[in-house]
């Protein structure tokens, strides 16, 4: 949902909510500052793609994310609880190239390599559905 309400709710390529255009950040204490919500980052986007999605297209909407970002233009990382979750991705991603694509040199592909994460969880999944 956060990153939903952040892509859709923020001043991006796609949407002008000109909520930008009211911050305020002249009062010296920083907490008192007036910030409009910045759209995901590639981190932010890895990361719902990775544990939420699980789905190849979605990681490749991340790939379109300009990366690196400029400072403060995005927000890098969930909340939960009122904790970042900095998974520290940066513009890394997992995927070189779209497993469903046959090798054929066509533009656009991306290599394909798990992450440790990734494996981990299929290896669980394999034991559980061998154990039924």
């Amino acid at each position: 949902m956060q990153y939903l309400c952040l892509f859709y709710g923020s001043d991006n390529d796609m949407y002008t909510n000109e909520c930008i255009n009211q911050e305020d950040v002249s009062d010296s204490n920083p907490v008192n500052h007036k910030v409009a919500p910045r759209p995901p980052c590639r981190s932010f986007c890895v990361q719902v793609a990775e544990v939420c999605a699980s789905d190849p297209k979605f990681m490749q909407l991340c790939y379109n994310i300009d990366c690196p970002p400029m400072e403060d233009s995005c927000t890098p990382d969930p909340m939960v609880e009122g904790q970042v979750l900095a998974a520290n991705i940066g513009c890394e991603m997992p995927y070189d190239i779209n497993p469903y694509f046959k090798k054929n040199g066509a533009a656009g592909q991306f290599a394909f390599s798990f992450s440790s994460q990734m494996v981990v969880a299929l290896s669980a999944v394999s034991g559980l559905l061998l154990a039924l």
